[in-house]
């Protein structure tokens, strides 16, 4: 062996294709919507559940990892959105980066919209910002699939300032953004035009 292979850069990912299994095997079990809980608490969400970064950890997964789990969400969006009921107002993607973690795919009834139009009142544009748009490191083919089926509105995550008192008082995080994304052919639900 060669001193230049034996002192690569490039580290063994212990394990990538059973943690690429626990990724197939969460968007498997998402694909079919639970009404129960839908009509229970009036939402439901896909979040990811495919370790070791489910629970909220701040680890990234590689970006194998990360295309992967990003096409999960569609997939699961699109077999939602076939599944529509009457009682589904809104459909969107929750993409947040760089917590992927935190993604998700939401299906809101109509009590439940004005939460979720909520999470969309920080958006890049109307603080002044640029639009940074999805990192390239997504890969062309997952940047095809993400721009050429869906609308996205770019937001800031938005906190509430613990020093600030007085009034609801919210700040943001230029640096933690994330998109919420429609497919553009959605004309099954009740979401009426895009933004």
């Amino acid at each position: 062996m060669n001193d230049e292979a034996r002192y690569s850069k490039k580290r063994k990912i212990r394990g990538l294709k059973n943690k690429a299994a626990c990724v197939e095997r969460w968007r498997r079990a998402e694909l079919t919507p639970d009404w129960e809980k839908f009509e229970r608490n009036g939402y439901l969400s896909s979040l990811i559940t495919a370790g070791p970064w489910d629970f909220r950890l701040p680890r990234q997964p590689p970006i194998r990892l990360v295309r992967q789990i990003i096409h999960g969400l569609l997939d699961v969006y699109e077999e939602w959105s076939a599944f529509a009921r009457p009682e589904v107002d809104d459909l969107l993607i929750m993409l947040r980066w760089p917590e992927l973690t935190k993604s998700s795919v939401k299906m809101v009834s109509a009590s439940q919209r004005p939460f979720y139009d909520e999470l969309s009142r920080f958006t890049a544009e109307g603080e002044g910002l640029m639009k940074r748009g999805f990192p390239a490191k997504f890969g062309l083919e997952l940047l095809e699939r993400l721009l050429g089926q869906y609308h996205w509105q770019e937001c800031l995550s938005s906190y509430l300032s613990p020093i600030l008192k007085g009034g609801d008082v919210s700040l943001y995080d230029e640096t933690r953004r994330y998109w919420i994304g429609r497919r553009l052919s959605s004309v099954s639900l009740n979401s009426g035009p895009l933004p």
